[in-house]
């Protein structure tokens, strides 16, 4: 009875999880990020990639997406909830993943646990359904670390080399540093095969890795552009100490303190454990998933210090599952029998409060998305422009509102917007501040505004005013 009820929470509670994350696909809530991707796979194949040749990211994703989106058009009425079911895609994978072959291979412990963590722990359900291409990213970069491990266990298997490099270059195509954390897995199988002196496992892999550079040479050179582009001039803030321990941080970070205390718990016993097992060769699997996640830490890091600011803590998500399942992967194999049962009702206690904090906090996106969309229904056609100084509730609300005319003001055009403002005397404008500098931007003009409500669209939120002159 014990037996069957363990097993019917083995499949239970991750598939609850799963069916809560689908559930926020019907969410019309984006952020500018997402109206980007949204916009993107408007355009033809050919001139979406020449597009993305010009943004900062491979185009993999977006080919994904818009081909999800056509696929579905002529069922799903709005576009949005396919977007966002393609990026709930990768979980469902996962999760048949850790329901067979990690099951098989590893353990039923580990699977449970890795299938809980990918949609449990903090950050992974905000991502699940994101219309960014992190999702997919993990996706690939964890089937690539998964190969890895078939690797040191059978090397001789060329199938699993095959594997890493396909999963590897695909990795590459959707994010680059899903690729900087396929070459961490290289780099680890590297000093693997270097410290055993198996010269021939050490010449697969590299011609592995050969293989990797092969498929990607026909992006390299959009690659230099975009890097040389970058170099250029960017907007990610620089590298400091706060931002480096931010990074670390991030796959623990939650609204709910006690619980962003717990999961970091969790790590620290995982990662204990792994240490101190690797004096006997044992847990290697731990170290190499730790090793993913940190390592491609460190080199966006080293990366942005050499080059200029390129890395972002949300970058990190593509080594999420590489790092659970490292947490996972040690837990199960606790010595203590008490420990590893406490690690395992802390998961489950862990994975509701996370949880219940996504969903507080989708239902404020989603509450403000509603309120200011239910305001601008019901004046835009009154007035002449929206007028605001954030850019991220610009290019949200320009999803919906296409036709509408949105200025973002700033030091170096206000005194145009002022005489935009007044040059017709007989026009009403929209006016939606974000960080109480609009009044000294347009000095005056909210003065003579009327105050209408403060709203959020997604974090961003917006004083917003109506002028009638």
């Amino acid at each position: 009875m014990v037996k069957r009820a363990k097993n019917i929470l083995f499949y239970i509670l991750p598939i609850i999880l799963l069916l809560i994350s689908f559930s926020i696909i019907f969410s019309n809530d984006i952020w500018g990020d997402e109206n980007f991707s949204l916009q993107l796979i408007k355009l033809s194949y050919v001139d979406g990639i020449i597009r993305t040749a010009w943004d900062v990211h491979p185009p993999l994703y977006y080919i994904i997406l818009k081909s999800l989106v056509d696929l579905f058009s002529g069922i799903v009425p709005n576009p949005i909830w396919t977007a966002k079911f393609a990026s709930l895609i990768p979980h469902i994978i996962l999760l048949v993943l850790g329901f067979t072959i990690i099951k098989n291979k590893y353990g039923a412990v580990t699977a449970f646990l890795f299938n809980m963590f990918s949609l449990g722990m903090p950050q992974l359900m905000g991502f699940s359904t994101e219309i960014r291409m992190y999702s997919w990213g993990m996706l690939f970069v964890t089937l690539a670390f998964l190969s890895s491990l078939e690797i040191y266990k059978a090397e001789s298997e060329k199938k699993y080399y095959i594997l890493l490099t396909l999963f590897s270059a695909l990795a590459s195509y959707c994010h680059y540093f899903a690729c900087a954390a396929s070459i961490v897995i290289y780099i680890e199988i590297f000093i693997y095969f270097i410290i055993k002196k198996d010269k021939k496992a050490v010449k697969r892999t590299f011609l592995s890795g050969l293989g990797v550079a092969i498929i990607y040479l026909p992006w390299i050179f959009v690659f230099i552009m975009q890097l040389l582009g970058v170099s250029a001039g960017y907007w990610i803030a620089p590298i400091t100490p706060y931002t480096i321990m931010k990074n670390l941080i991030y796959l623990f970070d939650t609204g709910n303190k006690i619980a962003r205390i717990g999961c970091f718990l969790l790590f620290v016993i995982a990662f204990v454990h792994a240490l101190l097992e690797l004096k006997n060769r044992k847990n290697i699997e731990s170290i190499c998933g730790f090793g993913v996640w940190f390592g491609t830490i460190f080199l966006g890091v080293a990366l942005s210090l050499i080059i200029r600011p390129i890395f972002m803590s949300r970058y990190i998500m593509v080594t999420a599952m590489c790092f659970w399942f490292a947490v996972a992967f040690s837990i199960n194999n606790l010595k203590v029998d008490w420990l590893k049962t406490c690690s395992l009702i802390a998961t489950a206690v862990l994975s509701i409060a996370c949880t219940k904090d996504f969903l507080d906090l989708e239902a404020y996106y989603q509450s403000g998305t509603n309120q200011v969309m239910a305001y601008l229904d019901e004046n835009l056609d009154s007035a002449r422009y929206v007028i605001t100084n954030s850019i991220p509730g610009k290019d949200a609300l320009s999803y919906f509102y296409s036709d509408t005319k949105f200025i973002v003001v700033n030091e170096e055009n206000s005194e145009e917007v002022l005489d935009i403002i007044n040059e017709d005397s007989n026009s009403t404008y929209i006016l939606m501040d974000t960080d109480k500098t609009l009044n000294s931007l347009l000095p005056g003009i909210l003065d003579e505004a009327e105050h209408v409500g403060m709203y959020n669209i997604h974090w961003d939120v917006l004083d917003t005013y109506i002028l009638s002159n």
